[in-house]
């Protein structure tokens, strides 16, 4: 709490970890700022309840499974959607 978004980038990318947020910060982390990330899951619910938050991520998890690494992954109510996260050679 209270690290600054390009902290935690940088952190799970150095854990080589997949990064879960309802801060819609981190696609402009990831696409604008070409800042390089293993994952992102970016949670879309904030109209659900948590009970409900729970169970639409367990319907998806085999896809947030499948689709975590060098994916920036959305999950809405009704839609899942990925994009591949793609970085130049010369920018790594």
């Amino acid at each position: 709490p209270g690290a600054s978004d390009l902290r935690w980038a940088m952190e799970a990318y150095n854990n080589d970890e997949l990064i879960i947020t309802s801060d819609k910060d981190f696609g402009d982390i990831s696409y604008r700022d070409r800042i390089h990330c293993r994952g992102v899951l970016l949670l879309r619910l904030d109209e659900l309840t948590i009970h409900e938050k729970v169970a639409r991520l367990k319907e998806t998890w085999h896809l947030v499974e499948q689709y975590s690494r060098n994916y920036f992954i959305v999950i809405t109510i009704n839609k899942i959607r990925t994009r591949p996260l793609i970085y130049n050679e010369d920018s790594e």
